[in-house]
């Protein structure tokens, strides 16, 4: 059916929720313009642009907008060089490679939501090796490197977004994340990036907090004093700050906060059937969070009489979860959890001399057994504390 006379669209080319996400609508805007013009649509209005290769996406919709059966490709070769430079033949190798990615993997992104999926950890490697030659090929050249740097920002991003030590998909180790993490800092203080999305959603200090559990406190986000520790020092300053949310010293130990587990669910409220207490939580072993981590420093050795004291709950349904809970990948403690369900309780586990280590120590909780559905199989925990034996 065609369109009436003089009919318009209205359309969405690019991700609204987080702006930095690579989103792969080029070549989908195309197809979707001449579909349009073959059913007589006599116009277009696009709410944005990407933000990534924006100026390109300008230059081509707006041939296409002047005239039919414009040579795509041959206007995208006209506008890398004279846009980019000497690094345009490694800023098409990625741009061929990004859509590339969307096609052979069927990635499918929309606007109103996030839109993770392109920056794997393998086309992460390949994009960050692309941009390395890019920014070299324009060192001495200011415009060229700042446009090569504002589409850098997209992946560099997109890699600390996807796989982080929260999320439990880290693929790279602690010391190459910190490294990125201040490489984000440093493209963002270049770019003068105050923000990477819609309203809350782009919060930087927010999304930073989500990701690896460090905050920065001054507005704009990147003349934060934080930021240029990470900057000069990132492995070191990564471990110092994570240490500040990650536990707290109480009287006679030491509190393992929520905020420094890992690979779990929450931390978030939970009041289902028992007293509201913020909480984190593992499923069974055939789920995508069967197992949660938390890292803890101690400036001594653990005296006798040590314990490990967790607050939580079993699930809510028939039977008991089977947890196994270690330290320094040494089993502390293998079997039925105990816990109350639907109500809070706290269990003891002795921590014998030699479990952990002066510095830093890994505390690992995970489930032995599958979910026999959705919302079974579950451990949840409010409180993790580690009393440290004899008066130290």
């Amino acid at each position: 059916m065609l369109a009436p006379e003089n009919m318009y669209v209205f359309d969405y080319p690019r991700g609204y929720k987080i702006w930095y996400e690579p989103f792969g609508s080029f070549y989908a805007m195309e197809q979707k313009m001449e579909y349009y013009l073959d059913n007589g649509v006599k116009g277009m209005y696009y709410c944005g642009v990407p933000s990534n290769f924006r100026d390109l996406f300008n230059f081509v919709q707006s041939a296409m907008h002047w005239r039919r059966n414009v040579d795509i490709e041959a206007l995208i070769d006209r506008f890398m060089p004279a846009y980019y430079g000497k690094a345009a033949p490694f800023i098409r190798q990625y741009f061929d490679a990004m859509h590339k990615e969307v096609v052979d993997r069927n990635v499918h992104q929309m606007c109103e939501g996030n839109c993770p999926g392109i920056m794997t950890a393998e086309f992460a490697e390949k994009a960050r090796s692309l941009f390395t030659q890019a920014e070299g090929a324009v060192a001495d050249e200011p415009a060229q490197l700042y446009r090569v740097r504002n589409e850098k920002f997209c992946v560099v991003f997109a890699d600390l977004n996807e796989r982080n030590p929260v999320n439990g998909k880290l693929a790279i180790s602690q010391a190459e994340f910190a490294k990125r993490l201040a490489e984000f800092m440093t493209l963002g203080r270049f770019l003068s990036r105050r923000t990477i999305g819609r309203r809350d959603d782009g919060i930087v200090s927010d999304w930073l907090f989500k990701i690896c559990r460090i905050r920065t406190r001054t507005k704009p986000w990147f003349v934060d004093p934080l930021c240029r520790r990470m900057i000069a020092a990132p492995e070191a300053t990564f471990a110092a700050e994570r240490k500040l949310f990650c536990q707290t010293p109480i009287a006679g130990g030491l509190r393992i906060e929520l905020d420094g587990f890992v690979g779990c669910r929450g931390p978030e409220q939970y009041s289902h059937d028992c007293p509201a207490r913020r909480a984190v939580w593992i499923y069974g072993n055939n789920t995508r969070t069967p197992e949660m981590h938390a890292v803890f420093d101690l400036e001594k050795p653990l005296e006798p009489g040590a314990q490990l004291v967790l607050t939580g709950q079993d699930d809510d349904k028939p039977g008991v979860v089977e947890i196994e809970i270690s330290i320094n990948g040494k089993r502390l403690f293998s079997g039925p959890s105990d816990c109350a369900e639907k109500d809070w309780s706290s269990r003891e586990f002795p921590v014998k001399p030699g479990l952990c280590k002066p510095g830093k120590n890994t505390l690992s909780i995970r489930t032995l057994k599958p979910s026999p559905q959705r919302d079974a199989g579950w451990f949840m925990l409010s409180e993790c504390t580690l009393v440290f034996g004899r008066k130290r």
